[in-house]
């Protein structure tokens, strides 16, 4: 966990369960939970109550879902929104998607302004080529190309 904002009260009850930045909550170390779960299902989940694995935990809903690269689709991360039982609101699993989809728009429009940026720069470049010439970023998304038909998105080789 990176990151928490909560009442104060709520705030003491999940640092009583280790709720806190710093603490792994991957399946793998804490069980099925709002925080882990998404990253392994890769979609958005709301865990309910006895449906943690943790039976400390079965006071809580969690729920979370992944945000993913949109240049290469690595999983970066999981937006949850975790409560107590009596906190819980219906349409929660839908805000955290509508969260992660945002996040995901904000990181396609910074994507999008680099390989403005980058064919900017590279197009007059390639230009001055008398053949074919691409230039990528490091994702392989194509910024600009020459004497050959556009495509939009080319396999790099693997790092070392």
């Amino acid at each position: 966990m990176l990151w928490r904002e909560g009442h104060q009260a709520v705030l003491r009850h999940a640092d009583a369960i280790g709720l806190a930045p710093g603490t792994d909550w991957r399946e793998a170390t804490s069980g099925t939970n709002g925080l882990g779960t998404p990253l392994v299902a890769r979609r958005p989940v709301q865990v309910f109550s006895a449906e943690h694995f943790v039976r400390t935990h079965h006071r809580w809903t969690c729920s979370g879902a992944p945000i993913t690269d949109p240049r290469d689709g690595r999983l970066l991360g999981v937006v949850d929104v975790s409560g107590l039982l009596d906190t819980l609101h219906p349409a929660m699993l839908k805000l955290v998607e509508s969260v992660a989809k945002l996040a995901e728009a904000e990181l396609r429009a910074r994507h999008l302004r680099s390989l403005e940026r980058l064919r900017s720069v590279s197009a007059p470049l390639l230009a001055r080529i008398g053949g074919r010439a691409v230039a990528v970023d490091e994702t392989g998304w194509v910024a600009a190309v020459t004497g050959m038909a556009p495509v939009d998105r080319l396999p790099l080789p693997r790092r070392l």
